[in-house]
C-alpha cells in the first residue's frame, strides 16, 4: 500500500519554471493522461466507504528518454485527505487492458460517471521525489511535487513537507500559489 505525500502549486510562467526544474532534476519524458471518474451514489456510501472518492480510470501515454511511447490504462481508488495544502493519500491502483468492460462492470454496479480531467506535460525525478509539470485542461498550468511513502507516520509526513517546500523553492514557484484544492474540486467549481 503506497501512501502518496504531494503538493502542487501554480505555475503562472511555466516556462521559466521548466528552465528551472531542467537544471537540477533528471528529465523521465513527456505524458498525457486522460482521468474519467466514477463515483458511488450518496446512498450507496455506506455500504464501500473505501470508495467515497470514486474510481478513477487514467489512460496514460507516456514517452521516456529513448524509448517508444507507452499506453497503459491504471484504475486507481484513494482514501483522499487534505492535510494544511499538502494531500495524503492511501493509493490503490492495477492496470487494466480493456477500460469500455470496466466501466460497463461499474455501471453494473450502481456507480456513475462523474468528472472527467485530461493534463499533459513533463516529469522529472530528483532525489526520489516525482516532478510533472502539467497543462490541466479548463485550468492551468501546475507544479505538482510527489514522495511515495511506505507507511505513515507525523514524522513522516512532517519531513515530506519540508522536502516538497524544499524543492518547490527550486522551481522558482512562489509557496503562496501552493494550491490545496483537488483538481476535480476546481473541475467542478467551474461548471457551477
Amino acid at each position: 500500500m503506497a501512501i502518496e505525500i504531494e503538493i502542487k502549486a501554480w505555475a503562472d510562467d511555466w516556462k521559466s519554471v521548466k528552465n528551472h526544474i531542467d537544471n537540477f532534476a533528471k528529465f523521465l519524458g513527456t505524458y498525457e493522461k486522460s482521468d474519467t471518474y466514477w463515483l458511488i451514489p450518496e446512498e450507496m456510501q455506506r455500504f464501500a466507504p473505501e470508495l467515497k472518492s470514486g474510481v478513477r480510470i487514467r489512460k496514460e501515454a507516456f514517452t521516456g528518454m529513448g524509448s517508444p511511447l507507452e499506453t497503459i490504462i491504471r484504475v486507481c481508488f484513494k482514501k483522499k485527505e487534505l492535510r494544511a495544502d499538502m494531500e495524503v493519500n492511501i493509493e490503490k491502483e492495477f492496470d487494466i487492458t480493456n477500460a469500455l468492460v470496466f466501466e460497463e462492470l461499474l455501471s453494473n454496479l450502481g456507480m456513475v460517471r462523474g468528472h472527467s480531467k485530461n493534463k499533459k506535460g513533463w516529469s522529472w525525478n530528483y532525489q526520489g521525489i516525482t516532478i510533472e509539470l502539467s497543462h490541466v485542461e479548463g485550468l492551468g498550468w501546475f507544479c505538482e511535487l510527489e514522495i511515495i511513502a511506505e507507511k505513515e507516520s507525523p514524522e513522516i509526513i512532517s519531513s515530506s513537507r519540508n522536502r516538497l517546500y524544499e524543492i518547490l523553492e527550486k522551481t522558482g514557484i512562489d509557496i503562496s500559489r501552493v494550491e490545496p484544492r483537488y483538481y476535480t474540486e476546481m473541475l467542478g467549481e467551474k461548471t457551477n
